[in-house]
């Protein structure tokens, strides 16, 4: 096989293989909050901070979630979301069915220190995740 055949064999697989994977942050969110079971419910929303997809967020929110102040503020002063630090189960109910908090580290773009967490609320179940409300906890 010659070098042209082997490359163009290699950038038609990578295309292929590229475009069969899709994106599954995207055609997972359903404007209601509501994601499928192939990501986590928080991916959606840390995702959509650390790329400052704002449009994306909005489109998970609802009118009385405090998720809407928040991103107003994000947008004026950027900051990321880091890694994981903690998973709260069935200690928080709504509506009597119980919630998932999941907590991660808060990070500034300027690179300094936060005591902040990023704070994500959800409702698993029937392997759909309901975005309830997201916010920026501090003391």
């Amino acid at each position: 096989m010659n070098k042209f055949t082997l490359c163009f064999v290699l950038v038609l697989s990578s295309v292929w293989f590229g475009c069969s994977r899709g994106d599954k942050h995207a055609s997972n969110a359903t404007g209601n909050g509501s994601i499928s079971q192939t990501l986590h419910g928080y991916e959606v929303v840390t995702n959509a901070i650390n790329t400052r997809n704002w449009d994306t967020l909005r489109g998970l929110t609802r009118k009385e979630m405090r998720a809407n102040d928040y991103i107003q503020a994000w947008e004026k002063n950027p900051v990321r979301v880091g890694k994981l630090i903690s998973v709260d189960k069935d200690s928080y109910y709504l509506d009597g069915k119980p919630c998932v908090t999941y907590s991660f580290a808060w990070e500034p773009q300027d690179g300094t220190s936060s005591v902040h967490q990023f704070q994500i609320l959800i409702r698993e179940e029937n392997g759909k995740s309901t975005i309830l409300d997201f916010w920026n906890f501090g003391w």
